[in-house]
């Protein structure tokens, strides 16, 4: 009798919950329809036309708002290879989409059965994945194979790193971050989560060695090619230099994240020395250093158990995109995938659709601070819960960790 109720039970989370992100595209598809056309995927365009002036100008003398790693992969893989066609550009792009998100479901089932010893819950934290990102491809900014930002990139390399993370590989856990870092510096917080975690000295050599070769390696060529050292400061200025965007810290003002033609990026960047960055954007960074280094100190004091690592990486990447100046609407990609690793599959569906829902009701008008208050309030108290979960249960046990 109670088995059968259980079965019950389960069936109706399943359902339940596939009803819900069903029901949320009614949202999107509204939201996208009047407002947005995600089936072009402009941003795709853009891309196209920087890759053209990259291959006009040269790669190293054309700098990008973006770290290294994506613009050489988009070059060399995605634009170079397709010979200039767009078509092709496009196709290689929504081919990159796909195949990163189920690289990157496969990952989740990895972490996740390694930290919960449970194969239906892996496969449930994997599967629920794949259905919110595959049903959402109506969102404003695209999901599924229509996504024109290269945010499934960065979502993979994290995963990767929180999965040799669990699996104490911490030399791989170095190279990854590192790369990570290099190519939209939020995955640089495995290394938080690694320092929180780590045994031993010896461990933390290993990192460290990982670490220090991917640099080298993605930054040397920059050192040796002409033009490649500017590029690089260009892109350090240029976001250094920038002012807030679609977050609380704009209010009262209606801000979103300039895009500047790719002729722009031909010329070397400069800030201009006479501008003032206001002192509640200078105060983020700072911030978030200071809270993300005192969390660690007291994780490896509380001596946290790397079956907590999960829930550490989604912490520290909500503290660092709550605490960012800027915050696009495709940046809840950051975390919304991470949900599916700390949580079971039904709670971090419903949260994921909440995330989804707010970050749509952006782009319309009249709802653009409640969309922007709204997703930020979520994702501070995602940051905050992870941290209550890793003090209130730091020495969490499972089996492989006896």
């Amino acid at each position: 009798m109670r088995s059968a109720t259980a079965n019950r039970g389960f069936l109706f989370r399943v359902f339940g919950t596939l009803a819900l992100i069903l029901l949320a595209q009614l949202a999107y598809f509204q939201t996208s329809v009047n407002f947005v056309d995600v089936s072009s995927m402009p941003n795709v365009h853009w891309w196209y036309a920087l890759g053209q002036t990259m291959h006009a100008n040269g790669f190293f003398k054309t700098w990008t708002p973006y770290p290294p790693v994506f613009p050489l992969l988009f070059y060399t893989l995605l634009f170079h290879s397709a010979q200039a066609s767009f078509q092709a550009v496009e196709a290689n792009w929504q081919a990159m989409n796909m195949l990163l998100v189920v690289a990157s479901s496969y990952l989740i089932y990895c972490i996740t059965a390694i930290v919960r010893r449970d194969e239906r819950s892996a496969w449930l934290a994997a599967g629920f994945f794949l259905a919110v990102i595959l049903a959402s491809f109506r969102s404003t900014f695209g999901l599924s194979y229509l996504n024109d930002q290269f945010e499934y990139l960065p979502m993979t390399i994290t995963f990767l790193g929180l999965l040799w993370i669990v699996e104490r590989r911490w030399f791989w856990v170095g190279l990854v971050a590192a790369t990570g870092f290099l190519t939209k510096i939020y995955p640089g917080v495995l290394v938080l989560v690694a320092l929180a975690v780590l045994p031993d000295w010896r461990s933390f050599r290993n990192l460290a060695a990982g670490a220090i070769l991917a640099t080298f390696l993605i930054l040397v060529p920059y050192a040796l090619h002409p033009g490649g050292v500017t590029s690089l400061k260009s892109m350090v200025s240029f976001t250094l230099s920038r002012d807030g965007w679609e977050s609380a810290y704009t209010y009262p003002a209606f801000k979103f994240a300039p895009i500047p033609p790719a002729s722009f990026f031909v010329t070397p960047f400069t800030a201009d020395p006479t501008a003032v960055i206001q002192l509640r954007y200078r105060l983020l960074l700072p911030l978030f250093v200071l809270l993300a280094l005192g969390c660690t100190g007291i994780a490896r004091w509380r001596r946290v158990a790397i079956a907590l690592a999960p829930q550490l990486t989604l912490g520290f990447t909500a503290l660092f995109l709550v605490l960012s100046k800027g915050f696009s609407s495709y940046f809840v990609l950051w975390v919304l995938p991470l949900l599916f690793t700390a949580y079971a599959f039904d709670v971090a569906s419903v949260i994921a659709m909440a995330l989804l829902i707010a970050s749509n009701e952006v782009f319309v008008h009249d709802a653009y601070f409640l969309g922007v208050f709204t997703r930020q309030l979520l994702v501070g108290l995602i940051a905050v819960a992870q941290g209550i979960r890793a003090y209130v249960h730091p020495r969490l046990k499972q089996a492989h960790d006896a």
